[in-house]
């Protein structure tokens, strides 16, 4: 992971963690949702989205200790165009599979949670 996105990553944690979140909020059976219109650092917003939820996930996980399937499938983008969702999948795949997730539970998960808007919302002409 490249230097900029690990420092990102952090500036998530930090902010996630802080007081201003409440302890409530980190319940294992709450979700967290990143919309691509989201724009936190000044990046392109699917960047935001998959610092975003790897901080999550690996909060739920490391920090709180949830189960690691659990807390993969609180976890949801939407972001505007597919390349995009593959994109976020593929991180989440990674990290999903340090923990020792297997590939079909993780691929079940991701392809039910992670969904561009061009699949959800086809444009459907006359």
């Amino acid at each position: 992971m490249a230097i900029i996105e690990k420092s990102i990553e952090d500036f998530y944690r930090s902010l996630l963690l802080s007081k201003d979140y409440p302890w409530e909020c980190w319940n294992e059976n709450y979700s967290f949702v990143s919309y691509d219109k989201t724009h936190y650092t000044g990046r392109s917003s699917h960047d935001d989205a998959v610092n975003f939820l790897v901080a999550v996930y690996k909060i739920k996980v490391e920090t709180f200790k949830h189960n690691p399937v659990k807390a993969l499938s609180t976890l949801y983008a939407f972001p505007k165009e597919e390349p995009q969702a593959i994109r976020i999948r593929n991180i989440l795949y990674f990290q999903a599979s340090e923990y020792g997730l297997d590939k079909d539970t993780i691929y079940t998960i991701l392809d039910n949670n992670i969904q561009s808007d061009e699949l959800r919302f086809p444009l459907i002409l006359p």
